[in-house]
């Protein structure tokens, strides 16, 4: 595998463990936290979050959607499930 391949997998791999801990965020700080972590390790991806995902925050945590009944469904199509 090349320098290349191998850096870009791990770039992937590390804004996925990003994304996965904003979205099990268990409050609001929790997930400010995250936030600027990412901030500093990968300026690019916060830029992507910032302006795609952190909108709609209230609907994606699972600190916002805590209170909701789901019945194990997270999904907003029930076939999906």
């Amino acid at each position: 595998m090349s320098q290349v391949v191998l850096q870009v997998v791990l770039c992937w791999l590390l804004c996925m463990q990003y994304a996965k801990q904003l979205l099990n965020a268990k409050s609001a700080e929790n997930f400010s936290l995250v936030m600027q972590q990412m901030q500093q390790d990968i300026p690019a991806f916060h830029t992507y979050m910032e302006t795609n995902w952190v909108p709609y925050q209230t609907s994606i945590t699972a600190y916002s959607r805590k209170d909701i009944q789901h019945l194990s469904n997270r999904t907003n199509n029930r076939i999906e499930r």
